[in-house]
């Protein structure tokens, strides 16, 4: 019994420097938290919470306004919600490193995420009034619980999933798909012969159990956007759709017929008018936030005017729909662009150069690592169809291959997500950064496994001509 509670040397270290190094950043951000141009808009609706009556169809969902109000800042940004996200990011970063040890991921790849996870340019989110880091903390606890339960089958740990993808839409609606996301991709992965967990439990059994995290998502989200209904009249979590379908639509947006001529007059005036403004990239993407308070007040109703709004925008996707590809496909390389804060800007060129080329280093390595894997499953894919019969893997490997397309999902839906619902900006990857890393780590990991593997096969077949034959009929 006092064995089992003894902490190990390796995590009190690793405790230790946690604290150590938020205590360098507390130094070293004085001035923390700070308010980012969305804060204000987040501290209206903690206000609103806090008076026990939501009053206004905001923008924003109530996650990240019930954890001002937890750490009183409501009004003003206090200290401790600096201290809050701090912990938030580290704790993170330990259930990555933690999920990576219990796969059984080197020491070495550990420490290097550690390390990598603990530099400013992954902390500094939490240096802000903002959603990055609290919703960074959900989005990985989700992935984590997944990840355990398709090792376990623990029901638990899936029900755990549920909420944990509910909460993090509730901070952030663009993850507010996430969970029905990794249950597509998970049946999808079942059906190709990966199975989950111990063999004597059914597969399509534990696929009829995702069945549980998606509803507890759906119906949570559900539930909100019909309060909003009720109370305002308008189903959805928030005002936000209609604003993220016009930065999509912003270049082609005079192809709105006669039937809108309303309001596609304010917008091509606002439109323009943005496209002009000095020092900017001249697409106006974001002149919805300009054009919309006179769409307001032209109808005299905000469900009125984000109803036409998004009525415009869904005429023109459907009858421009490649214009609105274009737009998406433009989007998506700025998605992986480096992130830089107000916070972390140097007069030093050569550490702002690093800072982003360490960015684009990681993207590109995440993309060379993806593809590859995708085309080693590409081909486990065809010898299963070929054969008949799934491919063999020991139960390591099988864990870490469902560990990292667990992890693959989330990142590639949030590229996705926001790069084709929104304007793709580098900021909305910051809640997926460390999932990066992990990424990028397990695959590095699982590649170099699938070698040694191929060589130790190589050998068998040149010492035995038929050995590889009788390997193949005994797994069989």
């Amino acid at each position: 019994m006092i064995s089992s509670l003894r902490i190990k040397p390796s995590l009190l270290v690793t405790l230790t420097a946690f604290c150590l190094v938020c205590v360098a950043y507390g130094i070293v951000w004085p001035q923390a938290p700070l308010q980012s141009l969305d804060s204000p808009t987040y501290i209206a609706l903690a206000r609103q919470i806090k008076a026990g009556r939501i009053t206004t169809l905001s923008q924003r969902t109530p996650g990240l306004p019930l954890l001002l109000l937890a750490t009183g800042s409501e009004t003003v940004p206090r200290r401790l919600l600096f201290h809050v996200q701090m912990m938030l990011h580290f704790a993170s970063l330990g259930m990555i490193a933690s999920l990576l040890s219990y796969l059984g991921v080197g020491r070495g790849w550990i420490i290097t995420l550690l390390v990598l996870g603990s530099l400013p340019v992954y902390v500094v989110p939490a240096a802000y009034a903002d959603s990055e880091s609290f919703c960074e903390f959900l989005v990985v606890v989700s992935v984590v619980f997944l990840v355990l339960w398709l090792i376990t089958r623990r029901y638990a740990y899936l029900t755990l999933f549920g909420f944990a993808g509910l909460a993090s839409a509730l901070v952030r609606p663009t993850y507010q798909f996430l969970c029905v996301a990794e249950a597509l991709i998970v049946v999808a992965v079942v059906a190709l012969g990966l199975k989950i967990g111990p063999d004597n439990f059914s597969q399509w059994r534990s696929v009829l159990s995702l069945s549980i995290p998606v509803a507890i998502s759906l119906l949570g989200l559900g539930a909100y956007a019909l309060f909003n209904y009720m109370h305002f009249g308008y189903f959805s979590i928030s005002s936000l759709p209609p604003y993220s379908m016009s930065t999509k639509t912003a270049s082609f947006v005079e192809e709105l017929p006669d039937e809108f001529a309303d309001v596609r007059s304010i917008l091509l005036k606002h439109r323009d008018r943005e496209l002009l403004i000095p020092h900017s990239d001249h697409t106006a993407p974001d002149y919805i936030h300009r054009a919309m308070p006179e769409v307001i007040a032209f109808y005299g109703d905000q469900v009125k005017a984000l109803q036409v709004v998004g009525r415009a925008n869904r005429w023109l996707i459907l009858h421009k729909p490649m214009s609105y590809v274009i737009e998406c496909l433009r989007a998506m390389p700025l998605y992986w662009l480096p992130m830089e804060y107000p916070l972390l800007a140097t007069k030093s060129s050569f550490l702002r150069a690093l800072s982003a080329g360490f960015q684009i280093f990681v993207s590109i390595l995440l993309l060379v690592i993806g593809t590859i894997t995708t085309g080693v499953g590409a081909v486990l894919v065809g010898i299963r169809l070929h054969t008949g019969k799934p491919p063999v893997f020991t139960n390591r490997t099988e864990h870490r291959v469902w560990a990292y397309i667990a992890a693959m999902t989330a990142v590639v839906y949030s590229a996705v997500f926001s790069s084709w619902g929104g304007t793709g900006i580098p900021r909305y990857r910051v809640t997926s950064d460390l999932l990066i890393l992990g990424c990028c780590i397990l695959g590095i990991s699982l590649l170099n496994g699938a070698i040694t593997e191929a060589v130790r096969l190589y050998g068998s077949v040149e010492e035995t001509p038929n050995h590889f034959l009788i390997r193949r009929g005994d797994r069989n």
